[in-house]
C-alpha cells in the first residue's frame, strides 16, 4: 500500500496540466471565476485525459473480451477498461455540463463564415447596412475581442 503523502494529484501529470490550461483557454471568464471552478476543470481534464489513455487500449484490445466459467459456459462479455471508459465519458460529460452552466455566457468560439463576413463590415463602418441581430451581437463584444 502506497503512503498518502507519496501519491501526485491528477494536476502533476503533465498530461493532465496541458488539457486543464487547454480547457480554462475555452472560457473567457475572469480569474476569479475561474479559479472558483478549479475543481469541475480539474476533473475534466483528468477525465478528458483518462479516456483518451483508455481509447488506446480499447483500440488495441477491443471492447469485449472471451470467457469460460468452468463450467462449460463461455462466450464474450465487456471488459474493465470498456466499463470504466463508459463511466467516465459519462462523469466527463456531467462534468462539461456544470462548466458550461456555470460559465457557459464565457465560453469562447470562432465566429462562422457568415458572422465573420459581417464582424468584418462592422469592424470597417459602425454604420455598415447589416443584419440587426448581428448588430446586437458585436455590440455586446468588448473592443479588443473586436479588434
Amino acid at each position: 500500500m502506497k503512503k498518502r503523502d507519496s501519491m501526485k494529484t491528477a494536476s502533476e501529470d503533465p498530461a493532465v496540466a496541458e488539457e486543464l490550461e487547454r480547457l480554462k483557454a475555452l472560457f473567457a471568464a475572469d480569474p476569479a471565476a475561474l479559479e472558483l471552478n478549479q475543481r469541475l476543470f480539474e476533473r475534466a481534464a483528468f477525465l478528458s485525459v483518462s479516456l483518451q489513455r483508455l481509447e488506446v487500449f480499447l483500440i488495441r484490445d477491443g471492447f469485449t473480451e472471451l470467457y469460460s466459467n468452468g463450467g462449460g459456459q463461455q462466450g464474450r462479455k465487456k471488459t474493465p477498461e470498456s466499463d470504466l471508459y463508459i463511466s467516465f465519458q459519462k462523469l466527463f460529460l456531467a462534468t462539461m455540463k456544470q462548466l458550461k452552466d456555470a460559465l457557459g455566457e464565457c465560453l469562447r468560439r470562432e465566429p462562422d463564415e457568415l458572422e465573420q463576413f459581417f464582424l468584418d463590415r462592422w469592424k470597417k463602418d459602425k454604420d455598415a447596412d447589416i443584419p440587426e441581430e448581428m448588430k446586437n451581437k458585436f455590440s455586446g463584444y468588448d473592443e479588443f475581442e473586436l479588434f
